[in-house]
């Protein structure tokens, strides 16, 4: 049994193991393929198309699992926190967030922990409240933070690694607080900063202060 196919329709004709197919006519392509052979490849197709959708859905489910393994750590304090200044009533919804904005909650202090693994975060706002202080390590784990806006709060100091992390930052708003007072190199790991603005604070502000706060850009005082 041969299979013939042309340019134009597929064929399927009998022979005897010692008949040969007849002359064609010209401008006809034809492709001989025997059997066995055909039968023999869409066999290891049909295997390998089996074995890849097994590996797709495997790594499929993995990564499933392995995002709610992340999600699962926010733990019930953060969520509960989120959920009282911005409504947000999931793990995994607050895990996905790009974006935060928790102005005028009249949120006096952040606790130390309330942003570990918000690792998609991209923009934070905490504006116009009553923030005094930012604890030590509490914006570690935002390694993805592009903007981040602390306007009119009444931050006196900040510490001294604060920003380090945050390695993709290129927008960052301390106007209008009572900072006096800025770490050597505080800035020196924001090697993305466009825009920093300082403003209404009680700094001094000059070529030696932003060399000594480690600053590649000059700032907005």
């Amino acid at each position: 049994m041969s299979i013939i196919f042309t340019s134009y329709k597929i064929n399927i004709y009998f022979f005897t193991r010692n008949l040969r197919t007849q002359p064609v006519k010209k401008n006809i392509c034809l492709l001989i393929i025997d059997t066995k052979l055909t039968y023999k490849i869409l066999s290891i197709i049909k295997k390998t198309l089996i074995l890849l959708i097994i590996y797709l859905l495997i790594i499929t489910l993995y990564t499933i699992n392995n995002y709610a393994d992340e999600w699962n750590k926010i733990t019930n304090k953060q969520l509960k926190f989120f959920k009282t200044h911005i409504g947000i009533k999931t793990k995994k919804e607050l895990y996905y967030k790009k974006n935060l904005d928790l102005s005028k909650n009249n949120i006096s202090t952040l606790p130390k922990n309330i942003f570990d693994n918000l690792i998609n975060l991209e923009t934070l706002w905490v504006m116009n409240s009553n923030i005094s202080e930012l604890p030590n390590n509490i914006l570690d784990n935002l390694t993805n933070l592009k903007v981040l806006n602390l306007w009119n709060n009444n931050i006196s100091t900040l510490p001294k690694n604060i920003f380090d992390n945050l390695i993709n930052l290129e927008y960052l708003d301390l106007d209008e607080n009572n900072i006096s007072i800025l770490p050597n190199n505080i800035f020196d790991k924001l090697t993305k900063l466009e825009m920093l603005s300082l403003k209404k604070n009680n700094l001094t502000c000059n070529k030696k202060n932003y060399k000594k706060w480690g600053l590649k850009i000059i700032p907005v005082c």
